[in-house]
This record gives C-alpha cells, structure tokens and sequence, in this order.
C-alpha cells in the first residue's frame, strides 16, 4: 500500500483546476522478482479527482 500528497502552487493559475490545491493519491500493489532478475509491477492507483487505473510496469536490472 502506498499514499503520496504535494501541494501545487501557481500565482497565476488560469484554467488549470489542479493549482493551488492539496494533491493525493494512493494506492496498492504488488512486486514480483523473477529468477532472472526481471521485476514485474502491479499496481492499482487512485486519485481526488476520482480517476483509477491498473498499471503493468516491467524492468530488467541488466
């Protein structure tokens, strides 16, 4: 489980609805380590905006 916050900051902010306001996300997920060293992510994340996703990340450490 993990859970992220920033503050976005902008004098001038316009159109844009994510300035000057608290921002979090959270989420779960779950690391696998194959036998040769590949690793493979799996994460569902969440946001205030109400915005979720599955993601799929893969890396070699070589």
């Amino acid at each position: 489980m993990y859970g992220n916050t920033g503050y976005a900051y902008h004098p001038e902010p316009g159109d844009n609805l994510l300035s000057n306001k608290m921002l979090y996300t959270g989420g779960i997920g779950i690391d696998i380590i194959t036998l040769y060293d590949v690793v493979v992510k799996l994460e569902w994340s969440f946001n205030q905006l109400g915005q979720n996703g599955l993601f799929l990340h893969r890396k070699s450490i070589f």
